[in-house]
């Protein structure tokens, strides 16, 4: 991933056929499997697996940040929750459910936000 950034970081915007930067929320929401495999393919060298997946999460995180704040940025989604940590990460866990690890185990509610 931070191939991919440096390269949008440098002007390279050939990356893929959108108008802007890659991890734009907008192009983020709107990022198909053959626009994943088309941008990462050259630089990872390999398969990726479970892309079906990773492509879906990276729509939620593009929809997330899109619906949660005026600008859709990453960086005002954090200033909106800087008051703590444990705000941002139930801000997190509540926008994008691909951040909640969550299981019952053993009769237990548990809860393991890594991601987040």
């Amino acid at each position: 991933l931070r191939k991919l950034a440096e390269k949008d970081d440098h002007g390279n915007n050939n990356v893929m056929s959108l108008e802007s930067y890659f991890f734009q929320p907008n192009n983020l929401a709107s990022l198909t499997v053959k626009d994943m495999e088309a941008a990462l393919d050259p630089l990872l060298g390999h398969f990726l697996p479970n892309i079906e997946e990773r492509c879906r999460l990276w729509n939620e995180l593009g929809e997330g940040l899109l619906q949660s704040s005026d600008e859709g940025t990453a960086m005002k989604f954090i200033n909106n929750n800087e008051s703590s940590a444990s705000n941002l990460v139930k801000a997190l866990v509540d926008t994008f459910p691909g951040f909640r690890d969550e299981t019952i185990w053993q009769g237990r509610f548990v809860a393991f936000y890594k991601r987040a």
